[in-house]
Order: structure tokens, then sequence, then C-alpha cells
């Protein structure tokens, strides 16, 4: 098991968080922070919340799989060094694994829906997760060669695909 004290140097004094791999200063959010964040997003966007939140995601994707490139070039590496950190994070359960069109990402206990007072169909914050995975996806195998598509999201798992084109 991973110890959060392995991934993050925490400074209470100073009120600081460092990722250790790569340097950074990072930060927490709760679970029930982050539904009222979406639940306000929503109540002011709409279903514009769940195209905002994509974007985010896919951004935020991108961002951390270039960090991880920089350090490890090998794919098998990389993927199981992001399934591990959003673990470490509070993510949920995240397994990544290969299929034959392309990947499956399964998140047990997913922290963007388990938490969420929201009981509407469609889970909103798992349009943050279809991001993250589309910016991972890009960047590993270019705009256009992929196709994210999410096969179930609710309060016990959530599941993707992300199906490659050619």
């Amino acid at each position: 098991m991973v110890d959060i004290e392995e991934q993050y140097d925490i400074d209470d004094k100073e009120g600081i968080i460092v990722n250790k791999r790569f340097g950074q200063r990072s930060f927490f959010l709760g679970a029930n922070e982050w539904n009222s964040l979406i639940e306000k997003l929503h109540g002011t966007f709409s279903s514009g919340a769940a195209v905002i939140l994509y974007d985010i995601g896919k951004s935020y994707g991108a961002s951390s799989l270039e960090q991880e490139k920089a350090i490890d070039a090998d794919l098998q590496l990389t993927i199981d060094l992001l399934s591990r950190e959003s673990r470490v994070a509070g993510w949920g359960k995240v397994g990544i694994t290969r299929t034959e069109k392309g990947f499956a990402v399964r998140i047990q206990r997913c922290v963007f829906c388990s938490a969420s007072g929201n009981h509407r169909e469609i889970q909103i914050g798992c349009f943050f997760v279809k991001g993250v995975i589309a910016g991972f996806a890009e960047l590993l195998f270019g705009s256009g060669h992929f196709n994210v598509e999410e096969i179930h999201c609710g309060k016990d798992c959530c599941e993707f695909v992300v199906i490659l084109s050619g």
C-alpha cells in the first residue's frame, strides 16, 4: 500500500503540500467541496457545466501526462504511474487495462460520484474524468486517433473505454 507521505511532502506549519515526484506544489480538495462546486456550476451553466468540466479535465489530463512523459517514456510505466497517483490522490481504486481496441479505465468508488449528493441521471463530475482521460489519450495517440466513451458512471464505479482508430 502506498502511503500519502511517500507521494507528498506536507508542511502543515506553512500550509504547503509538494508532490515529491515533480517537486510541484499541490492541494487537496474535499469530496463535499467538489460536489458543491459541481452543483454551483450546474446551477449557473446547466448543461454547459458538462462542457466546462470536460475541457478542464482534458487540460488537467494533458498537463499531468506531459509531466509523466518528461520523466518516463515507457507507455505501460506511464499508465501504471498515472493509475497509482490517481489512487493516492483519493480518486478511488483506478485500474487501466489494455483491450483489443484500446484501453479500459475503471474507477471503483469514484470520488467524483460516490460523495455526490447529485442524484441526476448523469453524474456531471464524470465529464471531468472523461476529459482527463481524453487529455491523456490525445497526448499518447494524437488528436483524432481515439474516442473516449463512457460505459457507466455511478456511485459504485465509473467505467470508460478509449477506442483507438486505425
